[in-house]
């Protein structure tokens, strides 16, 4: 746990308070993507932003002014969101993979090698054959 302490500097107030390391740290990462800018004119179309940004400096030659654009934290939010899938469209990619390793093993005229990476799934199958199959 690390303490900080409340500072005024310029009209600012930083909060202080007791936090941990990884609080800290995530905390560092989201006002670091904040304060990125990337403009329309490096991201591709699909990723253009609609806001407009005051840009004091700019480093590769172009004109200082307001430019279209994105923050890190924006682009950031969209990657996690296009990451983000539901547990039934992973089981579908897993079997998807499954059933192609086993076809390439049966083309290949080996045994199949059946792959059993879910122990409790592989239980709930055969708990709900035995079940459901009762003679």
């Amino acid at each position: 746990m690390i303490k900080l302490e409340t500072i005024v500097e310029n009209g600012k107030t930083f909060e202080g308070g007791t936090f941990t390391v990884e609080e800290l740290r995530a905390d560092l990462t989201a006002k670091f993507a904040d304060a990125l800018f990337f403009p329309n004119s490096i991201l591709p179309k699909s990723m253009h932003g609609k806001k407009t940004w005051e840009v004091v400096d700019n480093f590769d030659g172009g004109e200082s002014g307001k430019q279209f654009g994105r923050t890190g934290t924006s682009i950031l939010k969209e990657f996690e969101k296009k990451e983000k899938i539901s547990q039934h469209q992973q089981d579908k990619l897993d079997r998807a993979e499954r059933i192609a390793k086993y076809a390439a093993m049966v083309e290949a005229g080996e045994q199949i090698e059946y792959d059993v990476n879910d122990e409790h799934r592989l239980y709930r199958h055969q708990f709900d054959f035995a079940i459901f199959h009762k003679d």
